[in-house]
C-alpha cells in the first residue's frame, strides 16, 4: 500500500514520514496534514482487516464512519485495496486546500437538539460564521465543523453549560458547507478514480451507510463519497439499525478507540464491543501486536468460535485434553511472546518462568529481571541462568531422555556444584533474546545470541549491523559430591547454597 502512496505522492509514508515503521516522524507538523492523515488512516484500516480476516475473523456487517468510508469500500468487498488507497490519497490531496481556510472541528458531549441550541446562539454573535453540525455520534454526542472562530466559541459556552467539549486536531472542516470550495475538483478526481477502476462496485457483503444510517443496497458511486464529506455523519441511526440484530460482536478498527464508548451506550447488555488497538502511554513500547492477540482471545471467551488457531500459530493445533479450572475464579497466566510461533511452544510445560526449551527473555518479557541494573544497565541476574537449569524439582530434566541424569535426580538433591559464570546477557535488547540451554553428559551450557547496531564515529547516521555473540555457561557437574550432598553429606566441609534461596537473594 506505501507503493501506491509512494506512486502518487512521491514519497514513501514508512520512509519519508516515519509513519509504520521503527523510525522517528519526519517533517509531520502538528495537526499533520491531512495529506498523511486520511491515508495513513486508511492503510491502518486496511491492513488491520486484512490481518483479522486472514486469523478466521469474518464480518456480517462492515460501516464507516467519515475517513472509514474510504476503507469499507475496500472490506465490503465494492472495491480494491488499491481504489481505496487511491481515494484516501486523493481526499488528502483535495483537501489539502482547505487547510488554510481558518476551519476546524469539535466535538461535545450533548444531544443534537442542544447542539443546535449552543449553534444559535454562537450564530446570534457571529451572523455571518459557518457552523454546522458534523456527526451524529449517539444520542448524547455531536461533532460539530465550520470555521474556527466560531468554533472556539461554541466551546466556551458549552463549557460554561457544563458540557464535555473538545477541540479536535484538524484544520479541515469536513461535513460542513466550507467544503463546497473543493466540490468540482473532488468529484472531477473521484471519476477519474472509477474509471480506472471499473465495475459494479456494489457491497459483496452487508454494509450500512453513514450517509442515510440504513443499508447501503445499490453501488458506491463519485457521487456517494462527495456526499459522505459534504453531509453529516448518521453515526446513530446507523447503529441503532445494526443494534436490532441479536448477539452482536462489533470491532472498532482504528489507530486508537474513538467511536467504542458511543456504541456501548446503543446497543444491548448482552451486545460487546472491542478496540482492534490502542495508542501506547508515552514511554512506554508499541502494543499493537499484543492488543491483536488480545482482541482474538476477546471474541474467542465472548463465544466467536471462528478464529483460526492453526493461521494464528503457524501450524496445525493439537487436539489436547487441558483440565479446565475447578472453579470460575482461578485463573493461570502465561507468557507472551509475540514473535514465538507454534502451538507446541503455547502449551510447553514451564518447569518456572526461566526454565523452558523456547525461552526468549528481554526486559520488556520479563520486566522483574531488568530491575537488576549494574552500572545503568539491566544484566540478567546471575541466579537467572542457575534458574534456567533447575530442573531438579520432582525429578525432572530438561533433556528427558537422558538416562543417566534421570537416575541422578531421583536423589532429590537442591543445589549446584562447581558453578563457572563465563559471560553477562545484557536485558536491553529491542527484541527478546532466544535463549537455548543444553546437557552434555553431567555439563549445562546456557547461551544466547543477540545482535548490536553501532554508528560511524565520523557520521550520525546508523551503519550496518554487526552481530555480536554473548555465550554464557553454568557448568553443573553430577558427581560423587552430588550424590553425596543428596545423601545428607557435606563434600569438603561446605554449605552449599539452596538454589531458590539464592534466587531470591540474587543482586
Amino acid at each position: 500500500m506505501d507503493c501506491i502512496f509512494k506512486a502518487l505522492t512521491g514519497k514513501s509514508i514508512i520512509e519519508d514520514h516515519g509513519l509504520f515503521g521503527d523510525q522517528k516522524l519526519n517533517g509531520l507538523d502538528h495537526p499533520w496534514p491531512i495529506s498523511v492523515i486520511l491515508p495513513s488512516i486508511a492503510i491502518f484500516q486496511i491492513a488491520f482487516f486484512d490481518l483479522i480476516t486472514y486469523f478466521g475473523v469474518q464480518p456480517d456487517i462492515v460501516l464507516g464512519h467519515s475517513a472509514g468510508e474510504t476503507a469499507v469500500l475496500y472490506a465490503s468487498g465494492a472495491g480494491s485495496k488499491t481504489m481505496a488507497v487511491e481515494l484516501a490519497v486523493l481526499r488528502g490531496k483535495v483537501f489539502s486546500s482547505l487547510e488554510s481556510r481558518g476551519g476546524t472541528m469539535a466535538a461535545i458531549s450533548c444531544g443534537p437538539e442542544e447542539a443546535e441550541d449552543l449553534i444559535d446562539e454562537v450564530l446570534r454573535e457571529h451572523g455571518n460564521s459557518i457552523i454546522e453540525i458534523a456527526c451524529y455520534n449517539s444520542p448524547s454526542a455531536v461533532a460539530v465543523s465550520g470555521e474556527e472562530v466560531a468554533i472556539e466559541r461554541l466551546l466556551s459556552i458549552a463549557n460554561d453549560r457544563g458540557f464535555f467539549c473538545r477541540k479536535i486536531q484538524t484544520q479541515v472542516p469536513i461535513h460542513s458547507s466550507m467544503m463546497e470550495t473543493c466540490k468540482q475538483e473532488y468529484v472531477m478526481e473521484l471519476q477519474d478514480l472509477f474509471e480506472r477502476h471499473s465495475g459494479r462496485h456494489v457491497p459483496k457483503i452487508s454494509t450500512y451507510s453513514t450517509l442515510t444510517g440504513d443499508r447501503l443496497t445499490g453501488p458506491y458511486t463519485p457521487e456517494y463519497f462527495w456526499l459522505t464529506i459534504r453531509n453529516p455523519v448518521r453515526f446513530t441511526k446507523a447503529i441503532q439499525g445494526i443494534a436490532k440484530s441479536s448477539s452482536l460482536a462489533i470491532i472498532e478498527v482504528s489507530p486508537h478507540p474513538v467511536l467504542s464508548s458511543y456504541v456501548v451506550s446503543m446497543v444491548k447488555e448482552t451486545d460487546t464491543v472491542f478496540a482492534s488497538t490502542r495508542r501506547s502511554r508515552a514511554g512506554r513500547p508499541p502494543s499493537e501486536c499484543r492488543d491483536a492477540i488480545e482482541l482474538l482471545a476477546q471474541l474467542t471467551v465472548t463465544g466467536q468460535n471462528s478464529v483460526d488457531f492453526s493461521a494464528l500459530n503457524g501450524r496445525t493445533c493439537c487436539d489436547l485434553k487441558i483440565p479446565l479450572p475447578g472453579y470460575p475464579f482461578l485463573r493461570k497466566l502465561f507468557p507472551l511472546y509475540p514473535d514465538t510461533s507454534g502451538y507446541t511452544k503455547q502449551v510447553e510445560p514451564h518447569r518456572g518462568p526461566l526454565n523452558h526449551r523456547y525461552l526468549k527473555v528481554n526486559k520488556e518479557t520479563h520486566p522483574f529481571l531488568a530491575e537488576h541494573v549494574i552500572r545503568g544497565e539491566p544484566i540478567m541476574p546471575a541466579a537467572g541462568f542457575m534458574e534456567m537449569v533447575s530442573s531438579f524439582n520432582n525429578g525432572m530434566a530438561l533433556v528427558r531422555s537422558n538416562e543417566c541424569v534421570l537416575k541422578a535426580l531421583e536423589f532429590g538433591g537442591t543445589a549446584l556444584m562447581n558453578v563457572t559464570m563465563r559471560s553477562i546477557l545484557s536485558l536491553s535488547a529491542e527484541q527478546p533474546v532466544k535463549i537455548d540451554i543444553h546437557l552434555d553428559g553431567s555439563r549445562w551450557s546456557v547461551e544466547t545470541t543477540t545482535s548490536r547496531h553501532t554508528r560511524d564515529k565520523d557520521s550520525s547516521s546508523v551503519s550496518t549491523p554487526y552481530f555480536h555473540v554473548f555465550t554464557q555457561s553454568v557448568m553443573v557437574t553430577v558427581s560423587e559430591s552430588y550424590f553425596l550432598r543428596s545423601r545428607g553429606y557435606t563434600p569438603m566441609g561446605l554449605s552449599p547454597l539452596k538454589l531458590r534461596r539464592l534466587v531470591a537473594l540474587s543482586t
